[in-house]
């Protein structure tokens, strides 16, 4: 069963931390690399939202029953199989999955300037797994939960990706490795 509020807080907490991550992008990379405030307050936050899109995910798969997640990366696959979102999005994902892991597990060698680069570029990436996730928190008159149809979720990715700058997709995220244990 998949509980509206236990997502709705999840996604609340991810607002906060991606107005944070918003607040620390006005910064240059020299204000920003010689301030451990700054640069801390980054990896800490960047390190949350994923862990929150981790959370309403792995909620989701388990109130679906979509099937079983050892893995991260599990996350996004299974709800990719279920068409709940599109490739693009997996893809991404995972690559952040693997961007927590080296925040988490490799912190003695972070690169600040690919902290700095998902903040300035990838930012957008985690703002829009949240709204992606929102429609997951809908109820009807009745207070029951409403599971989007997977093909309209696509279809809202789809449009909304176009709205996002294309760059180079996330290659800040791609150094690091997905398969990290829950």
């Amino acid at each position: 069963m998949i509980r509206r509020e236990v997502i709705r807080k999840r996604l609340n907490k991810l607002e906060e931390y991606l107005q944070i991550l918003d607040d620390l992008q006005r910064y240059s990379f020299d204000e920003f690399q010689a301030n451990p405030e700054r640069y801390g307050s980054a990896e800490r936050f960047l390190q949350l939202a994923i862990e929150a899109i981790n959370d309403v995910g792995a909620h989701i798969v388990a109130g679906l029953e979509l099937g079983p997640v050892d893995w991260y990366s599990d996350i996004p696959e299974r709800l990719y199989e279920a068409k709940y979102i599109d490739r693009d999005l997996r893809e991404v994902w995972v690559r952040m999955i693997g961007f927590r892991n080296v925040l988490v597990h490799d912190y003695l060698t972070i690169d600040r300037g690919v902290v700095y680069d998902v903040l300035k570029h990838h930012y957008g990436r985690l703002s829009f797994a949240s709204r992606c996730f929102r429609r997951f928190s809908l109820t009807d008159a009745y207070t029951k939960f409403l599971v989007p149809h997977p093909a309209q979720l696509v279809r809202d990715q789809r449009a909304e990706k176009a709205t996002l700058a294309r760059g180079d997709e996330v290659d800040a995220l791609s150094s690091a490795s997905s398969g990290r244990r829950l």
